[in-house]
């Protein structure tokens, strides 16, 4: 009897336990998320994801989004070349960039493609620059850049990061609009110069812009070293990396792509 009476009331809470109540769920974390979403937010780079006090904020700032296919192989090679020269072979993380980092502070960076997309997409907010912030999101794009590589995959994670990087402020975010912009031209019909240009601009838009007459010369150096690294890299032979050298932009037809970025809505 005692025995039936206690298996009785374990039953009872059990039950309890799975009722709806008013209060509200707890927020869904981004550590929560299985593979499946992890792959929807890669795809969906236009959505800014900002923590707030009260759960999540997103902003909607890039519409043209282009799939691994779309993306040429020269552009590719330019931004792996330059960013993350190891990124086929680490599993989110690069250990030996890591390890420079730890030697040489925070101001060193070491961080990998996938973490670099993790920090725009969901840690972004993080941008303070004490060293506490700074360890947090450092902290949290190491711990979770490996799980986000291995559900979304290698060429679907580059194409997410060229999707949502900016070329220069808001108005020019991800690839396809940064060619428009800069070479009036769609990726597909990128040069490998202009590759390297866009790939060496990351790093500083404003003080990269090639067309802007007092940084266009500093725009250029940079994508000479874009194309030396990737000649070292092997990623271009020595015929490609010396005609890439002497060569310039070459503006294509198209009209600039202009959108204004909008707030999200669900």
């Amino acid at each position: 009897m005692t025995r039936a009476l206690a298996l009785a009331t374990a039953l009872l809470l059990t039950s309890l336990s799975h009722i709806p109540t008013a209060q509200a769920a707890d927020p869904v974390h981004f550590w929560d998320l299985q593979p499946r979403s992890l792959r929807l937010l890669a795809a969906s780079p236009q959505v800014m994801v900002t923590r707030t006090r009260t759960g999540w904020d997103a902003y909607c700032r890039c519409p043209v989004v282009l799939a691994p296919s779309e993306i040429p192989d020269v552009m590719k090679k330019a931004i792996v070349a330059v960013e993350d020269k190891r990124y086929f072979d680490h599993g989110g993380v690069d250990v030996a960039a890591l390890l420079s980092v730890l030697k040489g502070g925070l101001t060193r960076g070491g961080s990998t493609i996938p973490m670099q997309l993790l920090k725009n997409l969901v840690f972004h907010d993080l941008r303070a620059s004490d060293v506490l912030t700074r360890l947090e999101r450092k902290g949290a794009e190491v711990w979770y850049a490996g799980l986000f590589d291995e559900a979304v995959g290698k060429e679907e994670l580059l194409a997410a990061y060229l999707n949502q990087i900016e070329f220069g402020g808001r108005d020019i975010v991800g690839l396809y609009r940064a060619c428009r912009h800069y070479f009036r031209k769609e990726p597909k019909d990128l040069t490998l110069y202009e590759a390297a240009l866009l790939a060496g601009m990351v790093k500083a838009p404003a003080r990269l812009n090639p067309l802007r007459e007092k940084t266009r010369e500093r725009a250029h150096e940079r994508a000479l070293l874009v194309l030396k690294l990737m000649a070292e890299q092997s990623l271009i032979t020595q015929k490609e990396h010396r005609q890439a050298e002497k060569a310039r932009i070459r503006p294509g037809m198209l009209p600039e792509f202009k959108i204004q970025p909008q707030a999200f809505a669900e």
